[in-house]
């Protein structure tokens, strides 16, 4: 009996952790300026998002960034770049394909630059600088708790 019980619960989580991953496309946070990124908000990923990130960011800070689409899939980029002008952020949408973080700095902005810049592929992994609560994860959770109480108690 244990043993059905457990096996009931591990299946509903599964179930729902499946439906959760299939209705939800990449979230990422979205800006494109030091003031900006301090109130970033967190978009879905769309390929328009990523063109722009690729033409008005990449393109105009880095060597040999791709003026293209390589791939369909998405993820998420934070890049920071200290220039002689000061400090650059942007955070948003990239093609998969794009290898952002590998760029060359332009001539132009190297002097003394440093760079921080992160490309990954899960909602919000490229944080604005504050805690992120996802609620659809907070509520399984809690269903999860209620569910393996109600079927252990029985």
């Amino acid at each position: 009996m244990f043993i059905n019980k457990t096996l009931f619960v591990l299946v509903i989580i599964a179930c729902t952790c499946l439906s959760f991953g299939l209705v939800s496309s990449l979230k990422c946070y979205s800006c494109t300026s030091v003031e900006d990124c301090k109130k970033a908000k967190k978009l879905e990923c769309t390929y328009d998002l990523a063109n722009k990130t690729l033409l008005n960011h990449l393109n105009f800070y880095y060597l040999n960034v791709p003026t293209a689409n390589t791939t369909n899939s998405l993820q998420c980029l934070r890049d920071w770049l200290q220039t002689p002008q000061g400090p650059v952020e942007h955070k948003g949408c990239i093609y998969s394909g794009i290898y952002s973080c590998t760029y060359a700095v332009r001539p132009q902005f190297q002097r003394n630059s440093t760079r921080v810049c992160h490309q990954c592929q899960k909602d919000g992994c490229n944080p604005a600088g504050r805690a992120n609560v996802n609620l659809p994860t907070v509520a399984l959770a809690i269903m999860m708790l209620l569910l393996f109480k109600f079927a252990w108690r029985k």
